[in-house]
């Protein structure tokens, strides 16, 4: 399965982000995914990580807006 089958779209901001999926997944970069909520940040980082080399391994989500400061 292509790892960028979830990013569903035609416009060039979708065509984009699925070039750089592609660019980044070989790497071992840390990569900031920032957006309004609801714009499909998780989704992006759930196809990020299947096109990675870390694919086998378990993807955590967080909501860093629900933790606690401290």
């Amino acid at each position: 399965m292509n790892s960028c089958s979830t990013l569903v779209g035609a416009s060039a901001i979708m065509a984009e982000t699925r070039r750089l999926v592609r660019l980044i997944a070989p790497t071992d970069a840390t990569v900031l995914i920032a957006g309004e909520t609801g714009t499909g940040k998780e989704v992006v980082a759930r196809a990020l990580h299947a096109a990675s080399a870390r694919h086998g391994r378990p993807f955590v989500a967080i909501n860093c807006a629900a933790l606690a400061p401290g």
